[in-house]
C-alpha cells in the first residue's frame, strides 16, 4: 500500500532547521551531537558544519571539561517574582473578610477605609491563591450595608404636582425660554407630526424633555441621568420627573427628523410663574471626559 506524500508533517524546510543550523550556539550544540551520539568522524563533522578541524578539538574539549559550556546550551528562563507586596499585605485582612462572604467589592471598599489601596483584579488573584471560589449570586438583604443611590421616581404626567412652592436649580436659566414657547402650540405640532405618545409621557413633554437638554448644553442623552431629580427641568418639560436615558433614546430613535412650522398657545397648561420660586445655583462642575 502506498502512502501518500502530499501532507507530510515533515518538509524539507524543517529539516534544514537542525541540518543547517544558522547559530552559532545550534550549530554547535548539533555538531557535538553528530560526533557523540551519531558517532560520525570529527573531520566529517566539522567540514559539515563549517569547522576547521583544530576548532572542533577545541569546542569538544570545552565541553567536556567546562560545565558553563554544557550549561550555556539549554537556560532556564527567568521567571518573575513570586510574590506580590500588594497582595501579600492584605492577604490575612481578605481571608477574614472572605469567611464573612463579602465579596471583591465590599473587601475593597473596607480595604481602602483602612488605608489599603488594592485593585479588584489583585483581590480576585489572592482569593484563587487561598483556594476560594467565586461567590453565589446573593439577595439585596445579604448584602451589606452600603450608600445606594437614590431611586428616581417615574415619570408620568399624571403625576405632575403644580402648586407653589420653591427649590433651588442650577438650571433657571431655562425658564428663559418660556417665552419663545409662548408662540408655539407644541402639542398640535406633535400630533399632526405623529410623534410616539403615551398616557404616561405624551410627545409634547418627551419633546421638551429632549429640547431641554439640548439647550443646557448636553452633549448626551445619558447626561440626563445627572438630572432626574432636579425639580427645574422636570417642570419645564410639563412633568413630575424628567424621562431617563434609555427612554430618550429609543424615543429619538423612533421619529424622522422634519421641519415643524406653527405658532399658537403654549404646549401644556403651567401654573403661572408668579406663583414659583426659582434660586439660580452655581453650575455643575463639568463632567470628567
Amino acid at each position: 500500500m502506498e502512502s501518500s506524500t502530499a501532507n507530510q508533517i515533515t518538509t524539507p524546510g524543517n529539516q534544514n532547521f537542525f541540518l543547517s543550523p544558522q547559530f552559532p550556539m545550534q550549530r554547535q550544540y548539533e555538531a557535538l551531537r553528530a560526533y557523540l551520539v551519531e558517532e560520525e568522524s570529527s573531520a566529517d563533522v566539522a567540514r559539515r558544519f563549517g569547522y576547521s578541524p583544530g576548532a572542533f578539538r577545541v569546542l569538544c574539549y570545552l565541553f567536556r571539561h567546562d560545565p558553563q559550556k554544557r550549561a550555556s546550551f539549554f537556560r532556564q528562563p527567568q521567571r518573575g517574582p513570586q510574590s506580590s507586596p500588594a497582595r501579600d499585605r492584605v492577604r490575612d485582612l481578605a481571608v477574614a473578610m472572605r469567611k464573612r462572604n463579602l465579596s471583591v467589592y465590599d473587601m475593597q471598599r473596607e480595604l481602602a477605609a483602612a488605608g489599603h489601596t488594592i485593585s479588584i483584579n489583585s483581590l480576585t488573584v489572592l482569593l484563587r491563591e487561598e483556594g476560594f471560589s467565586r461567590l453565589p449570586r446573593r439577595a439585596d438583604d445579604e448584602r451589606p450595608v452600603t450608600v445606594k443611590p437614590e431611586i428616581a421616581d417615574v415619570a408620568d404626567v399624571r403625576r405632575l404636582d403644580l402648586s407653589p412652592c420653591s427649590f433651588r436649580t442650577p438650571l433657571a436659566g431655562l425658564f428663559l425660554f418660556l417665552p419663545l414657547l409662548d408662540h408655539i402650540d407644541l402639542r398640535a405640532v406633535v400630533t399632526a407630526a405623529r410623534l410616539p405618545s403615551s398616557q404616561m409621557i405624551p410627545a409634547a413633554q418627551a419633546v421638551r424633555s429632549l429640547l431641554a437638554l439640548k439647550l443646557i448644553g448636553a452633549e448626551r442623552k445619558s447626561h440626563v441621568m445627572d438630572l432626574v431629580t432636579d425639580q427645574a427641568i422636570a417642570l419645564f418639560a410639563g412633568i413630575n420627573v424628567v424621562p431617563k436615558r434609555s427612554y430618550l433614546a429609543a424615543y429619538s430613535s423612533r421619529i424622522d427628523h422634519k421641519v415643524w412650522n406653527g405658532s399658537s398657545r403654549p404646549a401644556c397648561p403651567m401654573a403661572p410663574l408668579s406663583t414659583w420660586t426659582f434660586i439660580a445655583c452655581p453650575p455643575t462642575p463639568p463632567r470628567n471626559p
